[in-house]
């Protein structure tokens, strides 16, 4: 993986600046992961923001050509 595009998402992930979003889940998914964060003492909001990243460095060939490229 390119470090400088790691890099670049890891360190907008760990950003304090950050923003509200409202997010529609199937009720079985908002149901476990309740119990997850329940579970693990971590929170919903955390896993949602992991989940995300993890999306942003898997897909990150879309941002090539773009002006916001990592």
């Amino acid at each position: 993986m390119n470090r400088r595009k790691r890099n670049f998402i890891e360190s907008s992930y760990r950003s304090t600046d950050k923003v509200a979003t409202n997010v529609m889940l199937p009720v079985e998914y908002k149901e476990m992961l309740s119990l997850l964060s329940e579970k693990t003492r971590i929170r919903q909001s955390e896993f949602l923001r992991e989940a995300v990243k993890d999306l942003l460095v898997k897909y990150r060939e879309v941002f090539e050509d773009t002006p916001h490229a990592f």
